[in-house]
């Protein structure tokens, strides 16, 4: 995706040691109410699951950036 432009707001979800980060971009974004959770998780599947609940919610992409370096395999 070199020199692509993300799209915004979009849903990201990135691996920082042994846990998975989930997480709105921009931050400020318009969230519902019901669409206001924890932001880590111990496996990519359960970050992947919130993130399409996200995405039914709000239409927004999810951009999983643990895919591209071979992890995310939940």
């Amino acid at each position: 995706m070199s020199g692509a432009t993300l799209p915004s707001p979009r849903i990201e979800i990135r691996q920082d040691a042994p846990f998975f980060r989930l997480g709105i971009v921009p931050a400020d974004a318009a969230l519902p109410e019901a669409t206001r959770r924890p932001t880590t998780y111990a496996s990519h599947q359960s970050a992947l699951r919130e993130a399409e609940i996200v995405r039914s919610v709000t239409g927004w992409p999810i951009i999983d950036f643990t895919l591209s370096r071979g992890g995310g395999h939940g």
